[in-house]
């Protein structure tokens, strides 16, 4: 399902940056996704009969909700949760309160049905690719493409690495560079296929999810921090720290092209990448002083605990998924 994009491994480059940041990520995962084969695969558990309203018409008619149904058509999420998608949705009753609409309804949204009967032991997770753990559920409210659970206020939302790399402005030119590799592709097991067109070519009630090769590759992946199913310890160099490593590690992959836009361009990839290669770490064995670890393109490194401003440091970049 995933493109193959070619990233070529380079040999390790020592950076010695001004500031490093070690950030923790930690969650509990179950999956809790299948193929489906046909329309009844769809469903986890099917609504209750006669449930003739879609999760939108619930949310909307409801007194409890009206305000969270306001914030999701802001959000641009109406027309999904009125489609024939399966979704289950957790309704704050009180008036949710966010900076960022739309990352705060994705929050509420998942895919598939999780009826009051779901153990907490299943993670769930949410559009946004967090997975929380609820006990005990609220009264599910059927409806004819899902479930709405009623909760008392919104889930608490808690950035995680890739989040906290977007949001903090002295880590923008890192953020820069993974953010080049974002790309949004056809989710093949999740979308139902629904019908065949004229041409005998199957139509999909698609889905589409957010894919960042740099990160995500499966053979030259650096790690899938956007995701909340692993543990990583990662080192952010700010933006200073950034530069110096550029300018110094630059010359070391100067090339040769007829044209010099095509050499300085290789030139710069090349460089860039050098930079991020060994900054995620599966393990969480940094924050122990003179620890060994070894990075996910398996380069070893061990700092003194010193040597390295903890998350606090830049605000928080180590948290929970669920």
């Amino acid at each position: 399902m995933k493109k193959n994009a070619k990233i070529s491994k380079r040999g390790n480059v020592r950076m010695t940056c001004n500031v490093l940041c070690a950030a923790l990520f930690t969650y509990h995962l179950s999956l809790l996704t299948s193929s489906c084969t046909d329309w009844t695969d769809h469903y986890d558990e099917g609504p209750a009969t006669g449930a003739d309203l879609t999760v939108m018409d619930l949310l909307e008619k409801s007194g409890q909700t009206a305000d969270f149904a306001t914030q999701v058509r802001q959000a641009g999420y109406a027309d999904l949760l009125a489609s024939s998608q399966a979704l289950t949705v957790f309704a704050p009753i009180q008036s949710p309160n966010a900076a960022d609409v739309r990352r705060m309804v994705a929050n509420h949204i998942a895919r598939h049905i999780y009826p009051a009967s779901t153990p907490q032991s299943v993670g769930i997770e949410m559009l946004n690719g967090k997975i929380y753990h609820f006990s005990p559920f609220s009264k599910a409210l059927p409806a004819s493409n899902g479930v709405v659970h009623l909760l008392e206020t919104q889930i608490p939302y808690v950035n995680n690495l890739y989040e906290h790399i977007e949001t903090r402005p002295e880590l923008s030119e890192l953020y820069s560079f993974i953010h080049r590799f974002d790309e949004v592709k056809f989710d093949v097991d999740d979308s139902v296929e629904i019908d065949i067109d004229g041409q005998g070519r199957p139509v999909y009630d698609s889905i589409w999810v957010s894919y960042n090769r740099l990160l995500e590759h499966p053979v030259y992946g650096l790690g899938s921090i956007a995701r909340e199913d692993s543990t990583y310890t990662m080192l952010l160099p700010t933006n200073e720290a950034w530069q110096q490593a550029y300018d110094r590690i630059a010359p070391s992959f100067k090339v040769y092209d007829e044209a010099s836009s095509v050499a300085d361009s290789l030139q710069d990839i090349r460089t860039r990448l050098a930079i991020v290669e060994n900054l995620i770490y599966r393990t969480p064995s940094l924050l122990t002083p003179h620890s060994p670890a070894a990075s996910q393109q398996w380069h070893c490194l061990a700092l003194p605990l010193a040597q390295l401003r903890q998350p606090g440091d830049l605000g928080q970049a180590s948290h929970r998924g669920g």
